[in-house]
């Protein structure tokens, strides 16, 4: 598997439409090329948050395209990623729908625009403004209290294994899922004690790392060489 695979149809483990949500939607816009359909922010009660491409997509094949976050209308990939967006990978597909996960850090309200860009030539190709939240459930979410961001992981790439980092003041447990959102590994017992993670069953790719903690989670992603 190629390390520019992605973006990925990821679900942790269960329907997203099952948890309590805030959402904010918008419909993509041409910019140098045609681009419809509709795209939508979500986070849940469970700490998930992800950029969902509705079923109604639709654009033409392009050299690298990115999907991005961004406060600006436009960006130039002229020198790499611009400053101040957040680069969710690779276009998974121009027709149809595709989950991208939004690094855990990430408010709801950071960003204004969605932007399909190709990154390699710097080509304008269509953007979404997001639109305010929606959602019964948004004032009731608290969010960021929900998501643990004190463990990580190295190295990264990995080969062999992984050595998990954190203040680890009881036991977590520790999922890893593969680009099409597949649970290929588990340890429910990841502590001070035991924090090596094995990878020499998995295969060259890129996957993305749940850690689980007293029903707060974070998810990070993992290339393994």
């Amino acid at each position: 598997m190629k390390a520019k695979l992605l973006l990925l149809l990821f679900i942790i483990g269960f329907n997203l439409n099952t948890k309590a949500q805030c959402a904010r939607s918008a419909s993509f816009q041409d910019g140098d090329y045609e681009v419809s359909g509709t795209v939508s922010l979500i986070f849940t009660s469970e700490g998930d948050k992800m950029l969902e491409i509705a079923s109604d997509f639709l654009t033409m094949n392009g050299p690298d395209l990115h999907v991005y976050l961004a406060n600006t209308s436009q960006i130039s990939t002229a020198s790499g990623n611009p400053p101040e967006t957040i680069d969710l990978g690779v276009l998974n597909s121009v027709t149809g729908s595709s989950s991208y996960v939004i690094p855990s850090d990430i408010n709801i309200d950071d960003f204004t625009y969605v932007i399909i860009q190709c990154k390699l030539f710097n080509a304008f190709w269509g953007n979404a403004i997001l639109g305010t939240t929606q959602g019964s459930d948004c004032s009731a979410l608290s969010i960021e209290e929900r998501v643990i961001d004190t463990f990580s992981f190295y190295p990264n790439p990995a080969a062999q294994s992984i050595n998990i980092s954190g203040n680890f003041k009881e036991t977590m447990t520790l999922n890893i899922y593969d680009s099409l959102g597949s649970l290929v590994a588990n340890n429910d017992n990841i502590n001070a004690q035991n924090k090596t993670v094995l990878l020499s069953e998995l295969t060259s790719g890129i996957y993305f790392v749940e850690f689980i903690s007293n029903n707060k989670k974070n998810i990070k992603k993992l290339i393994i060489n």
